[in-house]
């Protein structure tokens, strides 16, 4: 792990964030390239199947949205009785709390929906599908203001859309934590 910050904890939050951002970006210009046959060609000639992986960039955007939360809200509670009585992360709000920093259709659709994101998730995490009509596309399209969303009762998310809201919410976090230092909030790896 590079040092981009004398702090360990704001380290690990600029390092990780930059694994996420390679690995989405790619995926999403992947998508994109994928609409071209010639292209198609390409990539299947080497190997490659046309696409991109909008489950996996999913499930990392819903964990990092949880774990950017925990980072910035570091909300807790207590588990266990007597002697083992401990605090733990609480999941669920430092989830929720975040997604709502995303913008204000977040906020809305939190609100409205705060249970059937939570179980979107963890459907995600722990089962690696979610247990509900839904539709997980790669690409935005025009005048998309949510990257969640729901229509028709089917919950939509949408990779590109909600990967540009969390990286605008990781920055603004990244600059209220590095106010001072001398260091570029935009990092890639080495």
């Amino acid at each position: 792990m590079r040092k981009l910050h004398d702090d360990p904890k704001t380290n690990l939050l600029l390092n990780s964030y930059t694994s996420i951002e390679t690995d989405l970006e790619r995926e999403i210009g992947l998508a994109k390239a994928t609409r071209n046959a010639e292209n198609i060609k390409q990539l299947e000639s080497m190997g490659i199947r046309p696409g991109a992986g909008n489950f996996l960039c999913a499930l990392g955007l819903l964990c990092y949205t949880e774990f950017l939360g925990s980072e910035k809200y570091n909300h807790a509670k207590m588990r266990g009785k007597g002697k083992n009585k401990r605090q733990i992360s609480d999941n669920k709000l430092n989830f929720l709390s975040l997604f709502k920093d995303l913008g204000e259709e977040y906020r809305i659709f939190a609100e409205e929906n705060s249970d059937q994101i939570w179980n979107y998730r963890n459907g995600f995490t722990h089962d690696y599908v979610y247990r509900g009509p839904s539709i997980v596309s790669m690409l935005k399209p025009n005048g998309l203001k949510c990257g969640v969303f729901k229509k028709d009762d089917i919950l939509h998310f949408n990779v590109q859309k909600y990967y540009e809201d969390l990286s605008s919410e990781f920055y603004r976090y990244s600059e209220f934590l590095l106010i001072g230092a001398n260091v570029s909030t935009r990092v890639y790896p080495d």
